[in-house]
C-alpha cells in the first residue's frame, strides 16, 4: 500500500517514513532538497522533490496514495500559513478522490497551553499565541469528508540527531554556556523519535478513525532537571544562567512561551486503543547515548557540507 509523507527528510518525518518502509509499505517522501533525496532512496523511500507551497509539484503522486501523512513540522517557526495550505491541499485531494483517504496530521501539545493537572485528549485547548491557529486546523480535519482522520500530538521529541535538545548540547559542549528560561520548574513531556514513529504506524494500522492521540513517555522531568542533565553529560562546569521570560521573549520571540509550558501528559488513550508503549528508557537515564548520537551527527553534517563544497 502506498503512503505519501511530507517532511520526509525532517526530524520526525524521516523516522516515520522509515517505520512504514520497514513494515512493507511503499513510501513516497516529499523533500525540497535534491541532495537529501538520495538519503531517502538509500532507505528504500521514493523521493518526491517538491514544495508544500506549490501543490503542483507533488499532488499527482500524492493523490495515488490511500494514506497521507503530514509530518512537516517546525515547532519554532511561523508555519501557520504553509501548514494550513498543505492541509487544504490534502483535504481537497481526499474530497475529489473516488476512495476514502487516511489522513494523519502532526499537531503538538502546545495547543493545550500550561495545565496544572495531568492532561489528556479530553483537556480543553488553551494554545499559546503562536499556536492559536492550530485548533481550527484540527477542527477542519475532523469535519472533512471522505477521509479517515488521525491526529498525533507529540511531546518534545528526542533521540538521533537531537531535535530541540541539539541546541542545548551545542550550547554546553561548544559555546560553554547553558541557559534556562524562567525558574525551570515547569515539566516537559518527552518521547523518543522512534517511539513516536511507531505511534504513527499503529494509528494507521488500527481500525480507528477521527481520533487524536497525545504521545509522551511517562517521565515527568522539570526543565531544570533536563538542562542540568545536559550539563553533566557534556562536562559543562559553568553556571546555569536563568533568563527572565520577558527578556527571553524580547530576544527570541513568542516561541519562548513554549519553553515555559508546564505539561504532564497521560498517554493512556494511545496505550489502550493502539497498544502503544514507549520502548526507550527515559532521556536522562540514557542521555550519554543521545549525546554521543548528537556528536556523531554533527561530524556527519560537517563531512556532508564539505562534500557539497567539493572539499574532502
Amino acid at each position: 500500500m502506498n503512503v505519501f509523507i511530507t517532511g520526509a527528510t525532517g526530524y520526525i518525518g524521516f523516522q516515520v517514513a522509515q517505520a512504514f518502509s520497514r513494515s512493507g509499505y511503499t513510501v513516497y517522501g516529499l523533500t525540497r532538497d535534491s541532495f537529501k533525496a538520495a538519503q531517502l532512496s538509500r532507505h528504500e523511500i521514493f523521493p518526491v522533490i517538491g514544495d508544500l507551497t506549490r501543490p503542483e509539484t507533488f499532488v499527482d503522486i500524492a493523490r495515488k496514495a490511500p494514506i497521507l501523512i503530514h509530518a512537516a513540522l517546525d515547532p519554532e517557526g511561523s508555519t501557520a500559513q504553509v501548514d494550513q495550505q498543505a492541509v487544504e491541499t490534502f483535504l481537497k485531494m481526499a474530497h475529489d478522490s473516488d476512495h476514502e483517504k487516511t489522513f494523519v496530521y502532526t499537531s503538538g501539545l502546545w495547543i493545550y497551553g500550561s495545565q496544572k493537572e495531568h492532561l489528556d485528549e479530553k483537556t480543553l485547548f488553551s494554545p499559546i499565541p503562536m499556536d492559536e491557529w492550530r485548533p481550527g486546523v484540527e477542527a477542519q480535519i475532523a469535519q472533512a469528508e471522505n477521509i479517515r482522520s488521525l491526529i498525533i500530538r507529540p511531546a518534545t521529541v528526542y533521540g538521533k540527531q537531537g531535535g530541540l535538545f541539539s541546541k542545548w548540547f551545542h550550547q554546553a559542549h561548544v559555546n560553554k554556556s547553558l541557559n534556562v528560561i524562567g525558574d525551570g520548574r515547569n515539566h516537559w513531556p518527552l518521547v523518543h523519535v522512534d517511539d513516536l514513529a511507531q505511534a504513527f504506524l499503529l494509528a494507521v494500522e488500527s481500525n480507528l478513525r477521527d481520533q487524536s492521540f497525545n504521545i509522551a513517555d511517562p517521565s515527568e522531568y522539570t526543565m531544570i532537571e533536563i538542562i542540568s542533565a545536559v550539563g553533566r553529560v557534556t562536562n559543562y562546569d559553568g553556571a546555569l544562567h536563568k533568563i527572565d521570560p520577558i527578556d527571553a521573549k524580547r530576544l527570541w520571540g513568542e516561541g519562548v512561551e513554549g519553553y515555559l509550558l508546564d505539561h504532564r501528559v497521560n498517554s493512556g488513550k494511545a496505550q489502550r486503543l493502539l497498544g502503544w508503549f514507549p520502548r526507550h528508557k527515559s532521556f536522562i537515564d540514557q542521555i550519554q547515548t543521545y549525546f554521543l548520537a548528537w556528536q556523531a551527527f554533527q561530524r556527519e553534517k560537517k563531512w556532508v557540507a564539505e562534500q557539497t563544497r567539493g572539499i574532502r
